[in-house]
């Protein structure tokens, strides 16, 4: 049993993988689509940038004020070794 794929949609037009040539081309405008008109796609892109911009302040003020106190934010971390008793 084989299932044929409909060149046109129930109103009649043609379906956009077929006008623009390339699937790929299709999905992608379908992924834009959908990115585009989901409310919460832009919330969670906002919390992200914000949340991005944020973290990167703070671990530069972080290694700002270590460096500032006299402890190099350089140097490599003290073997495992000096740690055990």
């Amino acid at each position: 049993m084989s299932t044929a794929i409909a060149d046109h949609t129930r109103d009649g037009h043609e379906r956009a993988a077929d006008r623009v040539g390339s699937p790929w081309v299709g999905a992608i405008a379908f992924e834009w689509t959908k990115l585009v008109s989901v409310r919460s796609t832009w919330w969670i892109v906002a919390v992200s940038v914000f949340a991005t911009l944020f973290g990167s302040g703070l671990l530069g003020a972080s290694a700002l004020a270590s460096g500032r106190n006299g402890l190099d934010s350089a140097a490599p971390a003290p073997p495992i070794s000096s740690f055990r008793r």
